[in-house]
């Protein structure tokens, strides 16, 4: 008995979950249809060209890896977290993007340190910049 409760709570989750989720059409068709994601989306086309240019060696490799991860998993996770708190789901994407956009400003700022500023410590976390900021 405890088995299927199990099992069943298990596929209640998984149904909920993906419920929201959109499949890579959909995001395109609303990338196409929605203003707030097509700018959301050009401005982080325009920081990951400046981010990415730069970088060399195992950094470039690194950052394009992550990169491809938040393409593949991390944009659906986190517009899913934004859409089960109530957001729609055009709100949710845009603040998805935005959450990128602001890891890779990190990443930016971080990059452009001289040496003794990075030894100084005057690196910035992850997640310095919160998600919600224009």
């Amino acid at each position: 008995m405890l088995k299927k409760i199990i099992i069943s709570s298990m596929m209640i989750f998984f149904s909920i979950s993906t419920a929201f989720a959109l499949s890579t059409a959909d995001y395109e068709k609303l990338l196409k249809t929605s203003p707030v994601i097509k700018k959301a989306d050009a401005e982080l086309n325009d920081i990951w060209k400046r981010v990415f240019k730069p970088l060399t060696g195992d950094y470039r490799k690194q950052i394009l890896n992550d990169q491809r991860n938040w393409v593949k998993f991390e944009r659906e996770s986190d517009a899913q977290e934004f859409m089960q708190s109530g957001m729609s789901k055009e709100k949710a994407y845009e603040q998805a993007i935005k959450k990128r956009i602001n890891r890779l400003r990190v990443v930016e700022y971080n990059s452009n340190l001289s040496e003794e500023d990075a030894a100084a410590g005057r690196a910035r976390a992850d997640d310095f910049y919160n998600s919600s900021e224009e």
